[in-house]
């Protein structure tokens, strides 16, 4: 939808102010069902008792992975979006808000994967319920991690060849659909 919007071509030709208007509302209803997936997900597990340790570390005590959590995959990644959706209204939505919105949201699905995989990889695991186990591993200790220049730079690489393949293939391969003569003069 980023790049979609972006680029000059489909701009004039496809995202007319009614394409725009249902990504938007499109665009609202995969970021409320995310949320709803998500409140399932924690809810469930809080449920459990062999989770709740770990969905406690995430909800509360998880420091960073915490933050990460609460700011970045539900304020910045949903009620954000929600928000500027919402004020820029379904029928007269503007491709900077849309474009604003799906940009957070992306941001939001970044904080989400990495909460799940390295604050899942953070919290210390009980191998033997029940027993203490202690070694000079630092067993049981929450787990630090900052990503290093390079980790960075690949995760942004990645992001990058990834739109540049879709780019590519939007420009080469008839995916989008044409108007017709009529539609595109009006």
């Amino acid at each position: 939808l980023v790049l979609l919007l972006m680029c000059r071509e489909t701009r004039a030709q496809l995202m007319t102010q009614e394409m725009i208007g249902k990504f938007s509302g499109l665009l609202a209803i995969f970021s409320l069902a995310a949320l709803f997936m998500t409140i399932i997900q924690h809810v469930t597990k809080l449920y459990s008792t062999g989770h709740l340790e770990s969905e406690l570390f995430v909800l509360r005590d998880g420091g960073v992975y915490t933050l990460m959590f609460w700011g970045g995959q539900i304020l910045v990644g949903t009620v954000l979006p929600l928000a500027i959706l919402a004020v820029s209204g379904a029928g007269s939505a503007s491709r900077r808000g849309v474009m604003l919105a799906s940009v957070l949201f992306l941001i939001g699905g970044v904080a989400q994967m990495y909460v799940i995989i390295i604050g899942g990889q953070a919290f210390p695991l009980k191998i033997f319920a029940g027993y203490e186990v202690s070694s000079s591993f630092f067993d049981g200790a929450i787990g630090h991690y900052v990503p290093s220049l390079p980790e960075a730079l690949l995760g942004v690489s990645g992001i990058s060849i990834a739109m540049l393949l879709t780019a590519t293939a939007l420009r080469l391969l008839p995916f989008l659909p044409q108007p017709h003569s009529g539609e595109a003069e009006a």
